[in-house]
């Protein structure tokens, strides 16, 4: 009998101690899952199955940007900092970039030492485009937006992705053990890390770092192949309607990107590659801005300018390591950017250039098309100053390229001693048929302004008003002008284009007006002379009526 009840009270008493056991238990994972610290997965960085860190990421105008001490510290220690801090320059034997044409590959391989690519800069640390780094060195990410999380991986990585089952239980790792952090839903997906004793780290589908006991099965993460794309020319059952896009630094991209392409362009030309010394091209170039224009149906040719520097431009048509370094730029960049083609634009040389930048051009043409790139150049009126239009030999250039981009104005420029039209129509023509003496039609671009200048002119000692000042404004600064100044429109026979006058302060001001009288006046001629299309001066400088106009003109 006493053993009975001894029996009894020492049940009762393990079982009072399990239940107090349990009670403290619960407290202690309660007290443990009240140390957990969320925030500590937010913005954290992990390079393939490693955590390096946070704050290495950024985002600038809606994208993503790694910071440049990550890519020096973990991938690529090579890259040096230009003199201004706005580039890195990436030596090619590191890139992983692949391009598919044999005979450009091996170019870049004996031409080419090293790219340079655009930074930014958020509080005086410096970011590279995580699309950019990914593309350089065949990295591939998952962002995680709750979180804010990053993982990185490349082809070697061991990061596999598994499916949890619903209720499975997600650990937290503290100081001094784990703690309980929440369950799996319905078929969560987990990045699988590392083993930690007797756990498993992972990424859940927020991007927390948690840690599991029970095995999952798991696949490789994805890693998928670049993608190559293919230049795009233009169809000879379109004419061609180009607009240049005036980018002079890097951040001007995405100001530009949120503008819609118009309607009425179906090429641009951003002016992207600028020349340095030793045959440097400064890149400001931007792929998201590429592929926004072919969304659009709009091809892209990059625009390489030779700085306007005679001395610069000089140095490089007489060194041909250089000009080979030069060509070899451009194909990595034609390449890297998904570009459908070149155009140049080499103003300002000497006259004595002019037969080693006829060869410059047949050079770089011939590889540029081997790449199935689209290349053209732009050049002035024939005549003109040794400096600016004499220094083309228009009929070798016209050989080597697939168009030619006749710039068709200033007729009056800005510094002009005379008021006049930017172009009047008679000067416009005159203009193409001088060219033609030299270029085929099939190959000119007939350059067309959508700008246009009000005059200044004061009076003299002879009551004669004459020039004293000029300012260029733009479609929609002329309506600006019509509003303010009440002005009155009349016809302009000499140039063949309407005219308006005003006068205030004692001054008299002047305006040939471009508008879509005008454009469809170089039209008309583009039709004549059967030339392949137009190409304008600039983006943002038309009017939506033109573009409406262009549009119409385009898909006629």
């Amino acid at each position: 009998m006493k053993s009975k009840l001894a029996i009894a009270i020492l049940l009762i008493c393990v079982i009072g101690l399990s239940v107090k056991l349990f009670f403290l238990n619960q407290s202690y994972q309660s007290l443990l899952t009240s140390l957990i610290d969320d925030e500590a997965d937010l913005n954290a960085v992990y390079l393939n199955d490693q955590l390096i860190g946070s704050e290495y990421l950024t985002d600038y105008e809606g994208q993503h940007y790694i910071a440049l001490d990550l890519l020096t510290q973990y991938i690529d220690d090579t890259v040096t900092l230009s003199n201004s801090g706005q580039r890195i320059y990436v030596d090619l034997s590191e890139i992983a970039f692949n391009i598919d044409n044999e005979v450009v590959r091996a170019y870049l391989e004996d031409n080419m030492s090293a790219i340079n690519v655009p930074l930014v800069y958020n509080e005086d640390r410096a970011y590279l485009s995580l699309e950019t780094l990914c593309r350089l060195y065949a990295y591939r990410y998952v962002y995680f937006e709750e979180t804010g999380a990053l993982l990185l991986y490349n082809e070697t990585t061991n990061v596999g992705v598994g499916m949890l089952q619903q209720g499975v239980t997600k650990y937290k790792a503290l100081p001094n053990g784990f703690a309980r952090y929440g369950e799996a839903g319905v078929s969560e997906t987990v990045y699988m890390l590392s083993s930690a004793n007797d756990y498993v780290s992972a990424l859940d589908a927020t991007g927390h770092l948690i840690y599991l006991k029970e095995k999952v099965q798991t696949t490789p993460v994805a890693f998928e192949p670049q993608v190559t794309y293919d230049p795009v020319k233009p169809s000879s059952n379109e004419p061609i309607s180009l607009t240049w896009e005036a980018i002079e630094q890097f951040s001007q991209n995405f100001s530009k990107l949120k503008t819609p392409f118009e309607a009425g362009i179906n090429v641009v030309s951003p002016t992207w590659f600028n020349l340095n010394v030793n045959g440097i091209l400064i890149n400001s170039a931007e792929l998201s801005y590429v592929r926004s224009a072919h969304e659009n149906g709009v091809k892209v040719w990059g625009l390489v300018k030779n700085n306007f520097d005679p001395d610069w431009t000089h140095d490089l048509l007489t060194n041909e390591i250089d000009q080979r370094y030069a060509i070899a730029q451009l194909l990595f960049y034609s390449a890297f950017y998904e570009l459908d083609g070149i155009n140049f634009d080499f103003e300002n040389m000497y006259l004595e250039d002019q037969t080693a930048f006829a060869d410059f051009i047949a050079n770089a043409s011939e590889m540029l098309q081997a790449a199935d790139l689209t290349v053209s150049i732009d050049v002035t009126r024939p005549g003109g100053s040794d400096q600016w239009s004499k220094v083309y030999d228009r009929t070798r250039l016209g050989q080597s390229v697939d168009y030619v981009c006749l710039m068709a104005y200033d007729e009056f420029w800005g510094s002009s001693p005379l008021s006049g039209p930017v172009a009047s129509l008679p000067w416009t023509e005159e203009s193409i048929q001088m060219t033609l003496n030299e270029i085929p039609a099939s190959k000119i671009l007939l350059g067309v302004p959508q700008y246009m200048r009000v005059w200044e002119e004061t009076k003299n000692s002879r009551g004669t008003y004459v020039k004293t000042g000029s300012k260029a404004i733009t479609m929609n600064g002329l309506t600006q002008l019509k509003d303010d100044k009440s002005l009155e429109i009349q016809w302009d026979s000499a140039s063949e284009q309407y005219y308006a006058e005003y006068y205030e302060n004692d001054k008299k001001y002047r305006v040939w007006i471009e508008d879509e009288t005008s454009m469809q006046s170089r039209l008309n001629l583009v039709e004549t002379y059967e030339l392949p299309g137009i190409a304008a001066w600039r983006r943002g400088y038309s009017s939506d009526s033109m573009d409406v106009f262009l549009s119409k003109w385009l898909n006629e």
